[in-house]
């Protein structure tokens, strides 16, 4: 019996609005916004309809790096349970498209599939001729290469380190190499002429590394940071470890902290001496406290509260009801951390109005379980910003699983989801839901 043609219509106009969509995604994947762009994968992630990779395979090589790279993981996710014939066919045509970072991707994952020694060859080859501005940017497609059996990658990789290479590169193969115990021996030969490097940043990531086998490395390093404080960001890493540093190179790390230009910088700093010593930088961070950036202030404030005395309970209560509100959210955190809840009423109450402000509000609401945070998150669900939509959705499902842990919800077949274009449904359910699990019985 044939369908009514009215509903082959509907049918019809359905299938050309979800093509149409795709289509919108994936122009908007592509796109020059960043944030745009990386939108798009998450939804088109979450959607993980097939019909995609005919439209990303069309269209990709002439797509920009960051979009390239979010098109290579849908390709590897739309095709992992495909046949093998067809998937081995797609990424050979996209290594024959050209060099550059489409291609070494391209060849990873035929690797994967193939397990070939000449595909192996031609990858190294391929990272040996690949031009240094270029380099620190590709490592991580190799994350899942076994570089202590992969002979010829790690040779390719380890010729990466010659006089020249910038300090990006530098770093970024040492954070590669490091961990591979069996290639010690030949790494350290490596990196040893790169501590007299004429590059700076290169010279640090050199010494940084090899200041776990003589002292005079730490000393050299010790001197550089004292000198240039501004070192010590992309090779703290490489620091961080099970080994204890030298006084003399953790107190020019110290003396990084007033110098640090943003929370990052701070907290990272933070983390590494915390786990070298139970007060290294305490007096600094307490400097910071009064520092111009309020988020510079925040950073110590929350890098404090993990140290042992770092802060008192007086301390905190002032700046929860002082007039910075990241000071105050933080407290507030640290106050619940402590099992004091104090900061509840501060924050239910707060309205944050920068995004940087609303992000850290929802990320610190979600972290209470008490049933006054429930319509809070539930109206953040719908906030234009997805950081905030995700802070809030995550401490939606642990508020709800803590508060009724015999009342279970499937979040799964709720329809929300913090990347989708239509939520609003979506919510209704979980605000039906909490209203009649919330109310007094």
């Amino acid at each position: 019996m044939r369908a009514p043609l009215y509903l082959l219509a509907l049918l019809s106009a359905t299938d050309a609005r979800a093509q149409a969509d795709l289509e919108r995604l994936v122009q908007q994947l592509a796109g020059d916004d960043h944030a745009a762009s990386s939108s798009a994968y998450r939804e088109l992630f979450d959607r993980a309809d097939p019909a995609l990779v005919p439209w990303i395979q069309k269209d990709i090589v002439g797509w920009k790096r960051n979009a390239q790279h979010y098109g290579v993981l849908l390709l590897a996710q739309l095709t992992q349970n495909q046949p093998k014939g067809p998937t081995r066919a797609m990424w050979k045509k996209l290594i024959d498209a050209g060099p550059g970072f489409l291609r070494l991707a391209a060849l990873v994952r035929l690797i994967d599939l193939e397990a070939e020694r000449s595909t192996v060859t031609q990858l190294a080859a391929e990272l040996r001729a690949l031009p240094e501005n270029e380099r620190a940017g590709v490592l991580y497609l190799l994350h899942g290469m076994n570089l202590e059996r992969e002979e010829e990658l790690f040779a390719a990789l380890l010729s990466w380190l010659h006089p020249d290479a910038s300090g990006s590169t530098v770093v970024s193969v040492l954070h590669r190499l490091r961990p591979l115990a069996s290639r010690t021996a030949a790494l350290r030969a490596a990196v040893e002429p790169l501590a007299k490097s004429a590059e700076p940043s290169a010279r640090a990531a050199a010494l940084a590394y090899l200041t776990g086998f003589e002292a005079k490395h730490a000393a050299e390093l010790a001197a550089l940071l004292r000198a240039e404080p501004v070192r010590l960001g992309p090779i703290r890493g490489l620091l961080d470890g099970e080994r204890k540093l030298p006084a003399p190179l953790l107190e020019a790390i110290v003396a990084t902290l007033p110098q640090a230009t943003n929370e990052y910088e701070v907290r990272q700093t933070a983390e590494l001496l915390r786990k070298q010593s139970p007060n290294a930088g305490v007096t600094e961070l307490r400097e910071l406290l009064v520092h111009a950036k309020p988020e510079l202030r925040a950073a110590a404030l929350e890098a404090l509260g993990l140290l042992v005395g770092g802060l008192d309970q007086k301390i905190l209560q002032q700046l929860l009801r002082g007039d910075d509100l990241s000071a105050a959210l933080v407290a507030a955190d640290l106050l619940r951390r402590r099992d004091d809840p104090s900061g509840l009423e501060v924050v239910l109450i707060a309205q944050p109005q920068t995004l940087e402000h609303q992000v850290k509000h929802a990320e610190v609401l979600s972290r209470f379980r008490d049933r006054r945070v429930g319509p809070r998150l539930l109206e953040l669900l719908d906030h234009p910003d997805a950081r905030v939509r995700t802070a809030a959705w995550n401490g939606l499902q642990q508020l709800m699983n803590g508060l009724f842990p015999y009342r279970r919800f499937d979040f799964a077949t709720s329809g929300y989801a913090p990347n989708a274009a239509a939520r609003q449904s979506g919510i209704a359910t979980l605000r039906a839901w909490w209203e009649a699990q919330a109310k007094p019985r």
